[in-house]
């Protein structure tokens, strides 16, 4: 929705520069702060797709803040795969 189907998080860090998505924005800015005071959050959660692509699964949010703020530090994140995986429906 908010990548317009091209699920790059930068595509919406961008929008949201533009002033677009004030709600996600304030949501977003939320997580910054938690981020600024040292809060460690919780891991984020993908599967492989084709390639070296990942597909996030959970924590689209959190990714979004990450990106906004070029966070250059390590992020903890749990990556599933499986052969089946392109049978999935949210593929």
């Amino acid at each position: 929705m908010y990548s317009e189907g091209t699920r790059q998080p930068k595509r919406v860090v961008d929008k949201i520069a533009h002033g677009e998505f004030p709600d996600l924005a304030r949501k977003v800015g939320a997580i910054q702060e938690k981020l600024g005071r040292g809060e460690t959050l919780p891991e984020l959660v993908a599967v492989e797709g084709t390639g070296s692509d990942l597909i996030l699964i959970e924590g689209a949010h959190r990714t979004t803040a990450y990106m906004a703020l070029r966070w250059s530090k390590n992020v903890a994140a749990f990556i599933g795969s499986s052969p089946l995986m392109s049978k999935w429906y949210f593929y």
